[in-house]
Order: structure tokens, then C-alpha cells, then sequence
């Protein structure tokens, strides 16, 4: 399993944006109901159908493959989320329920970031059941959440506020179901954008999330269905 540095280092911005917002109460109830099964594909097969190169950009040895909760990135993530205070306490993982998932935890999953100098995506593909995947999709932030503030800290005596916006895209389906967002961060210094979709098809559930000067809706697009494409061809 490859764990690169470079890995953490492109992705735990990105992936912290989209921790910190606030969703439903009713993920966990939802992914209880959901049937056990066996899984759809093993980690390696899911880390042949990642892509690798798009539009400029390249992935490297920046690939990881495994059980989603044990995965590097995911690990990071989670250590990021201690240095985050919210304004709103109970906004803490609206965009990102569907990583709480137990069905989504102990799933096999890889990861792929494709950056080059000023653009970066992160395209994570999860084998999990249908109905935790379709929770996964469907699971939204509260209305409350929709713009909070988080302070971040980056240091003993050292912390930075931003102002988080979500924002839902109109974006063409995608696989089964999927959803598209955008989150922005602002303070006075600068404005990050995040462009999100969240899709599922019969055999796994995918995130795809871009960030940079090249980041767009339309990139979006263009990259989720060639990365769709590509996933259902390897795992057929």
C-alpha cells in the first residue's frame, strides 16, 4: 500500500474544507438500516480504476489503496479536524457524513491525487454497499450549515479564520445518483474553492473533488464522467 508524503501534503487542505461543514442527523440511522454485504471489488482492483492523468495533470506514486479508516489521507483528515473550531459546534461534518459511515469506514477504497503546479483532484472510489452509498449521495448539510466560520489552528500561537459557503451545482447525473457542491473558504487574505460530486453506480461510490487556478464546474464534469468511464470498464 503507498503512502506518500506527497500525498498528504496536496490532499489534507483540500479534504479539511470539506470536513468542517455541518450535515443531517440522519446518516448513521440510515447506514444502520442498510445491508451487510460483501464487497463489490478489493482495494486493489479499485486502485486499477483510478485515473492517473487529466488534463495537465498527473498522479504519480501519489495512489493509496486499503480499508477506508486505515487509509493515510484519511487518517490525516481525521488529525486535522482537532485543530478546527467551528462557530456552529454541530456543523462539524456536513459535507463529509458519508465519511462516518461504518459502511464507508470498513470498506475497501483507494485514492488518487492528480496536481500539477497550480490544480490538484482528489478521486477516491469506495466499494461499498449500495444502500450506504446511496445514503453517502443523499446525506446533506442542514440549513444552518450551509455558511459557517472555522478558525484552524496552525501552530501553538498560530491560527488562521476562515468564512466556509456551501453551494449546490447544477450538474448533469452522473452514475445512479450524484451530487455536485461547491464549498468556498474566504478571510481577508484569500478565497479557496473546492468543486465537489459525490456519485454512485451498482458496484462502488466515488468522490471527486477539484481545487486550483484550473478548477471549474466544467472541468468537474469532464473529469467524472472520463473517470466514471474508466472505473466501470476496469471493474467490470
Amino acid at each position: 500500500m503507498a503512502r506518500p508524503g506527497k500525498l498528504l501534503a496536496v490532499t489534507v487542505t483540500a479534504l479539511s474544507a470539506l470536513t468542517l461543514a455541518g450535515c443531517g442527523d440522519d446518516a448513521s440511522e440510515e447506514s444502520a438500516q442498510a445491508a451487510t454485504a460483501a464487497p463489490s471489488h478489493s482495494s486493489g482492483d479499485l486502485r486499477s480504476a483510478l485515473m492517473t492523468e487529466f488534463s495537465g495533470t498527473a498522479a504519480g506514486e501519489n495512489l493509496e489503496d486499503g480499508v477506508y479508516g486505515e487509509l493515510a489521507i484519511v487518517q490525516a483528515n481525521d488529525a486535522a479536524r482537532e485543530r478546527v473550531e467551528l462557530d456552529k459546534p454541530e456543523c462539524q461534518d456536513a459535507a463529509e457524513a458519508w465519511s462516518r459511515l461504518p459502511e464507508i469506514r470498513e470498506a475497501p477504497a483507494a485514492v488518487a491525487v492528480l496536481d500539477n503546479d497550480t490544480t490538484s483532484i482528489t478521486q477516491v472510489l469506495v466499494a461499498a454497499p449500495p444502500e450506504a452509498a446511496e445514503t453517502a449521495v443523499n446525506t446533506r448539510p442542514a440549513e444552518n450549515c450551509l455558511t459557517y466560520q472555522a478558525t484552524i489552528q496552525a501552530g501553538e500561537d498560530s491560527s488562521q479564520t476562515f468564512t466556509y459557503e456551501i453551494e449546490n451545482l447544477d450538474l448533469e447525473p452522473v452514475g445512479e445518483n450524484s451530487r455536485a457542491f461547491m464549498v468556498t473558504a474566504s478571510n481577508e487574505d484569500v478565497q479557496l474553492e473546492f468543486y465537489t460530486l459525490f456519485y454512485r453506480t451498482n458496484d462502488y461510490f466515488s468522490t471527486v473533488t477539484l481545487h486550483g487556478a484550473d478548477a471549474s464546474l466544467d472541468m468537474l464534469r469532464e473529469f467524472a464522467t472520463t473517470a466514471q468511464r474508466k472505473a466501470d470498464e476496469a471493474l467490470a
